[in-house]
């Protein structure tokens, strides 16, 4: 075994030395290799690359930029070759034991000795060549990956996405560099990267496991280019693809592009896309719904209904107003539509069924809780099946089944779900992810509906442990389990020790997310109902009094947090006493609410009942008669008969027939 090792040992240095004295490589190439002997494998690796014409070293050299495994394809994009040749000199390659063989015969990977001898082989001009190449063919693949994404072949790029992760980072962040290198960025590769549909790959790498911080390399590319003469098309268009994160960026592209391009053109659509997810940030829904309106309008006209430029628009406009629960009975027409179109053009895609959970999300803000039912059990059997029972929106899906049982007053059968999608989100996640932190608060909540307050005080402050841990004091969700623990001791009686979270939590949002964040505002209004619960009802009705006024500023009269603000004032005020102003807000939540939400929305008909309560304490008894049966046929009719507000009307109903004296 020596004499082999020594004979090729020597046959792999005479074969350098005769280059040598050829002129091919240098005294210092010879000197590095023979340094390298101590590891036997880079030493013979280290020589016969040394004894490779100069030609293929500074191929190996702009291979090197591929950070893993990469293919026959990408080789010849990098190195300007067919795919033949590619796959022939890979050949070459691997009979010398310069690269080696992946999991498929079409795959390669260059030897660790290879890779850390070749950047010093070709120089900064061949690497950049190199690297402009690889940035170039990345960018191109991933705009190819998706437009797949949205066919029935949904599952490929997805695959392919994840396989190349370590390109897809490693191309974003060359694509920066260079620009800062270059005075002028290659015009090949800047049309590679502007080929590239921001909002498409932006949902092709947030469904593969990316963050949209990777645009952020962009950051980069566009401060190289911004400015200059004849590139204002591409300053437009990276600003677009910035835009997915950036909302002054949005409103710039937005500009840059009708300028160049005009309004109507598809990056301007898209831009206008992103200005509506900015002020949707920013609570301004009715802005937001105005430019997706608009951008949804003209890609229907000019695309085509079917096109996935004009139903992303759609999926877009129906989430901005189902979401927030402004005009749900606006909102549903609008998810119909889209499930009918993804079911027709996808099929079971990820799309499709979230459009079904927005769908089943929007009919359950109207109060159609059977028919979201039944879409709910839909969406998850369609995801386990589909995505399998462990992935996170399987998981998802039983707990937002498990959230429209609850609000039909199915407890005992919600809470099975809600620890079963606690159990999966701490052995998937991990107990520490935030969506495992949730489900512990999700679980606390449906306990305390069923009055086992003493188990959901321990879950709510083991839930804010957590995200006061996980998360820090200061993030909005740890703030909320503030609030949430303090809802849980006001539901025991433990009013003070409620009314000291409750204060924190106002603080605390206030300092954080400003006075006119809605969540500030709603921790003002919990806040009065403690202290009115305390008997306290000077203060709360000053604090009803201002939550009313700053979500009707902020959310507008329409909102339903704004109604809702409405029906605790008067509620505070009949409990002072102050019965005829009581009444009007009633008569006046009521009319809203009947307006904007429906007849048979459950605020709809709880404000029949409110008001009819009111009327019995004012004596009105006959009236009140008949909003208490309204209500009573209203919820049995919507809700069952077995739904504890059904009940709790009946009960009602059954008191003011007994002031009546109407006893039987």
């Amino acid at each position: 075994m020596a004499w082999v090792l020594l004979v090729v040992g020597l046959s792999q240095f005479l074969a350098p030395c005769r280059q040598l004295c050829t002129g091919i490589f240098r005294w210092l190439d010879l000197h590095d290799a023979i340094a390298g002997l101590r590891d036997r494998t880079s030493a013979v690796l280290n020589l016969t690359l040394c004894t490779l014409p100069r030609q293929q070293q500074l191929l190996l050299a702009k291979l090197s930029v591929f950070p893993s495994n990469f293919t026959v394809v990408g080789a010849g994009a990098v190195l300007g070759f067919s795919e033949a040749r590619a796959y022939s000199l890979m050949r070459v390659f691997y009979r010398h034991g310069l690269v080696m063989r992946g999991s498929s015969t079409n795959l390669f990977s260059l030897h660790m000795a290879v890779r850390k001898a070749s950047a010093a082989l070709g120089g900064e001009a061949v690497a950049t060549h190199g690297q402009s190449h690889f940035v170039i063919y990345v960018f191109q693949q991933l705009d190819q990956w998706a437009r797949m994404f949205y066919t029935p072949a949904w599952e490929l790029p997805l695959s392919l996405a994840r396989e190349a992760g370590p390109d897809i980072l490693a191309a974003f962040e060359l694509a920066g560099k260079l620009a800062a290198q270059q005075s002028q960025p290659q015009a090949s590769m800047l049309d590679a990267i502007l080929a590239v549909d921001a909002a498409l790959v932006h949902k092709l790498l947030s469904c593969a496991g990316y963050r949209k911080g990777t645009w952020d390399q962009l950051q980069h590319l566009h401060g190289s280019i911004n400015g200059r003469p004849g590139q204002q098309v591409a300053a437009a268009l990276l600003l677009r693809c910035m835009s997915v994160e950036d909302y002054d960026a949005a409103v710039k592209a937005h500009d840059l592009c009708c300028q160049a391009l005009g309004s109507g053109h598809p990056c301007s659509i898209a831009c206008v896309h992103a200005m509506a997810e900015g002020q949707a940030k920013l609570h301004r829904y009715q802005e937001a719904e105005a430019l997706l309106r608009d951008a949804y309008e003209t890609r229907l006209r000019v695309m085509g209904r079917l096109a996935p430029a004009t139903w992303m628009s759609l999926q877009e406009l129906a989430n901005c107003i189902g979401s927030v629960r402004l005009l749900p009975a606006k909102a549903e027409p609008l998810w119909s539509e889209l499930l009918e179109v993804l079911q027709q053009v996808l099929g079971d895609h990820p799309d499709t069924l979230r459009a079904r959970v927005g769908l089943a999300s929007c009919l359950t803000n109207l109060g159609k809780l059977s028919e979201a039912e039944v879409l709910y059990r839909e969406s998850l059997a369609s995801r386990q099946r589909v995505l399998g029972p462990e992935h996170p929106d399987s998981i998802s899906s039983v707990n937002n089944l498990a959230s429209c049982l609850k609000d039909q007053g199915k407890l005992s059968e919600a809470e099975v779900l809600y620890r079963e999608s606690l159990a999966s989100r701490q052995h998937v996640l991990g107990p520490d992810h935030p969506g495992s932190i949730s489900s512990v608060n999700n679980l606390a909540c449906c306990l305390d509906d069923q009055g086992k307050l003493s188990e959901a005080e321990v879950l709510y402050r083991e839930s804010l442990a957590s995200r006061q841990r996980v998360l820090g004091p200061d993030h909005p969700d740890s703030i909320n389990s503030v609030n949430n623990l303090a809802v849980c001791l006001s539901n025991q009686g433990k009013l003070f020790e409620a009314e000291v979270l409750y204060r924190e939590s106002v603080s605390s949002l206030q300092r954080v997310l400003g006075p006119d964040h809605p969540d500030s505002i709603s921790s003002i209004n919990n806040l009065a109902v403690c202290l009115a619960d305390q008997g306290n009802l000077s203060e709360a009705v000053v604090l009803f009094r201002e939550s009313l006024a700053s979500r009707q500023r902020v959310l507008g009269p329409d909102h339903p947090d704004s109604m809702s603000s409405v029906s605790n004032l008067a509620g505070c005020l009949t409990k002072q006493g102050k019965l005829s102003e009581a009444e009007f807000l009633y008569r006046e939540s009521l009319a809203s609410r009947q307006s904007v939400l429906g007849l048979d929305h459950p605020d709809s008909i709880s404000s029949i009942n409110n008001l009819a309560i009111c009327l019995k304490n004012q004596g009105k008894l006959s009236d009140a008669e008949v909003l208490f049966r309204e209500s009573l046929a209203s919820r049995q009719r919507v809700l069952g008969p077995d739904f504890p507000h059904s009940i709790s009307s009946a009960n009602k109903l059954a008191i003011c027939l007994k002031k009546q004296e109407k006893l039987a």
